[in-house]
């Protein structure tokens, strides 16, 4: 695969970003290094530039990001899903996710980036982002319709004006704190399955023990319960066992690494804690149904 060069909307010049080995972390402080508030990004998906119109990404983000398109027609695929791009669609992307997005009209919306470092710097809760469950790790919903967007448009819109003016950045945290409230209440609505803390805990522990701990009995013990106990709360929170779960994990980040890197089969097995690249291969297959290697060409005929 040949090294691919990335404009990114908001860098001076002629900065660009070429594909490696591992896929290249977008950080915003570094786009945004002049900036009063380097860590939060606000603008209007109007002024995208006319090459953004059909969008790859070969780099992941270190950041949050959040597209509300008010008006536009298109597709936007998260991690190998596609989702269709309309009227009042707004998609929630975590630190780690690959996209890619194609317009077929205008589009009018707002993007809203920030970084972890955006709320480290201003709550002294560690883990205040996971009071947004579209936010906590494991959550796979990525995108939600909004129906009645008059609210949330005005609270992002001055988001936007405050950002755009600099201001301090206690304010513009109330600001991003007030959407993401709006964000959350709408969620809440069309949220039905009940919450479940141990899913939720073991959901973030496979984010950070991830992909160096694979077994159940590791989360288990790391809750305090025990192996069946923590899979019966899967099988009601997710509908899935425990290990499929850790699994499903596990197929994401192989795909990631198939498509958007350069790194050999044997690279991402030992990238990804795989005794061999055999052992890794016959487990992609079991997973999935085709060999890493195949999955790769297939999916880069279509990217």
């Amino acid at each position: 695969m040949k090294s691919r060069s990335v404009r990114l909307p908001g860098l001076s010049g002629q900065r660009t970003l070429q594909s490696a080995k591992i896929p290249t972390t977008v950080r915003l402080s570094d786009i945004y290094q002049n900036a009063r508030t380097p860590f939060l990004q606000v603008s209007q998906l109007e002024t995208l530039p006319p090459s953004f119109v059909e969008y790859a990404s070969s780099h992941r983000h270190d950041y949050f990001a959040i597209f509300f398109f008010l008006k536009g027609s298109g597709s936007h695929r998260i991690d190998f899903v596609e989702y269709e791009i309309k009227d009042g669609t707004l998609f929630l992307l975590k630190p780690g996710q690959v996209h890619s997005w194609r317009f077929d009209s205008e589009v009018r919306g707002y993007a809203i980036k920030f970084s972890p470092e955006f709320y480290a710097r201003n709550t002294a809760r560690r883990m205040a982002l996971f009071d947004f469950p579209f936010f906590r790790p494991g959550n796979s919903r990525a995108s939600m319709q909004i129906s009645q967007a008059e609210s949330l448009e005005s609270d992002i819109a001055r988001l936007f004006r405050e950002r755009a003016n600099e201001s301090e950045e206690g304010l513009l945290f109330t600001l991003t704190q007030l959407v993401l409230l709006e964000i959350k209440r709408v969620y809440a609505q069309d949220e039905t399955r009940p919450a479940d803390t141990f899913v939720t805990q073991f959901e973030e522990l496979l984010e950070e023990n991830f992909p160096h701990k694979r077994s159940p009995v590791f989360y288990a013990r790391r809750l305090g319960i025990s192996a069946p106990a923590l899979n019966l709360a899967c099988k009601h929170r997710r509908g899935q066992t425990c290990k499929s779960i850790i699994n499903e994990r596990t197929v994401l980040e192989l795909k990631r690494l198939l498509v958007h890197s350069d790194m050999s089969i044997a690279e991402i097995a030992k990238e990804t804690n795989f005794a061999d690249s055999a052992y890794m291969s016959r487990f992609f297959r079991l997973q999935t149904g085709n060999s890493p290697e195949r999955y790769r060409a297939e999916i880069r005929k279509v990217l």
